[in-house]
């Protein structure tokens, strides 16, 4: 009798990973408004949040993204939180992506109300917001990743 939860959870692990693993199975990124962004930004005071408009068909957006996912690997997510959207049309073309990249921070599909409201003409398109929720840096094509390091050092330094 014992032996039955612990078959079926592992059948329900066996199942989890599988549909994570096989594309088209896993559930396509959230949508983020403008709204939402905001309120993530304000759930996230205290910390540096990095935001970052980006599109798989962009290979100036491909450099960005190594160096974001370096970075991410380099800072405490107490410290830096880092937020990708995609303008990208189809979720499962950024589902694809994203796997197949390894992005090891959180994604979302844009809205076309966050595209206005953030003036998202070019992509890629970087935001950095300080520990009080500030835009302090903001700007399209590729960010080196010596900068955004200079950037985010400088607000950690003043928290």
């Amino acid at each position: 009798m014992s032996r039955h939860p612990f078959s079926i959870a592992l059948i329900l692990v066996f199942v989890s990973v599988i549909i994570a693993i096989i594309p088209g199975f896993s559930s396509p990124p959230p949508e983020m408004t403008s709204q939402s962004l905001l309120s993530k930004i304000a759930d996230n005071k205290g910390k540096v949040v990095i935001v970052n408009f980006w599109a798989t068909w962009c290979s100036t957006c491909q450099e960005e993204i190594e160096i974001l996912k370096e970075l991410r690997d380099n800072y405490p997510e107490d410290n830096v939180r880092f937020l990708s959207i995609s303008i990208d049309e189809d979720p499962e073309k950024i589902n694809d992506y994203i796997q197949s990249q390894g992005f090891n921070f959180q994604t979302f599909s844009a809205t076309e109300g966050i595209l206005s409201d953030f003036n998202i003409k070019w992509v890629p398109k970087t935001y950095v917001f300080n520990h009080n929720g500030q835009i302090i840096y903001k700007d399209f094509g590729l960010v080196s990743q010596k900068r955004l390091e200079g950037i985010i050092d400088k607000i950690l330094e003043n928290l």
